[in-house]
């Protein structure tokens, strides 16, 4: 097989070697072996694209599928033109009242084109800095209904009223994208009438070349 010289470019905190180009050490079959040298998610915060919003007021957990109403919905405000996406890291919610009797719940998800909304919660980074992108967000809103599935685990509430119950932590990482003029829609679904949860999502900022 013949010899196939593959380089690369380093990042260095040093000047004079950032950007030098090197060679990757490759094995007869044209494999590299690589170690992950980093946590993962450490590079996109480093970028500043990761971020977070979450309602402040507990709403009620529908009984049923949700349909036309989301308790959070996060719209994609960018311009079709600059690809830019929301990839979906996690979606998450809050037991904030439960009712005296055993209760299960599980959140649901919607993701497709929406009308644009006038943004009513706040947006942090990862690393703690103010958002200044074009994502909205905002709660208790009437949406198209694009479909809705469940996601994640169910959860079980504790046999006490009006005390918090814990929470709900879905991990996507990545299986939902939110295109320019989309949203990302949230509803809790549970098995009592009358519990409470506050609700939201972390997601990275990134142009996208989207396929269908």
């Amino acid at each position: 097989m013949p010899a196939q010289d593959v380089r690369g470019r380093r990042r260095t905190a040093s000047s004079a070697t950032n950007g030098v180009q090197d060679q990757f050490d490759m094995n007869e079959y044209n494999e590299q072996f690589v170690a992950q040298a980093m946590p993962a998610y450490t590079e996109m915060t480093r970028l500043g694209q990761g971020w977070s919003t979450m309602s402040v007021t507990a709403y009620a957990a529908l009984v049923t599928r949700p349909t036309t109403t989301a308790a959070v919905q996060i719209y994609n405000g960018y311009p079709s033109g600059s690809n830019i996406c929301l990839i979906i890291d996690r979606i998450f919610c809050e037991w904030r009242i439960a009712t005296a009797v055993a209760s299960s719940a599980i959140m649901y998800a919607s993701v497709g084109p929406q009308t644009a909304i006038v943004n009513a919660l706040t947006t942090r980074g990862n690393s703690g800095s103010a958002y200044g992108g074009s994502v909205a967000a905002t709660v208790d809103d009437t949406v198209t209904d694009n479909g809705w599935f469940p996601w994640g685990n169910s959860i079980t509430g504790a046999l006490a009223a009006a005390t918090p119950n814990g929470g709900h932590d879905s991990r996507v990482e990545g299986r939902i994208i939110v295109r320019p003029g989309h949203a990302l829609c949230l509803h809790v679904v549970a098995s009592v009438t009358g519990d409470t949860f506050v609700q939201g999502a972390s997601w990275y900022e990134r142009a996208l070349t989207l396929v269908g």
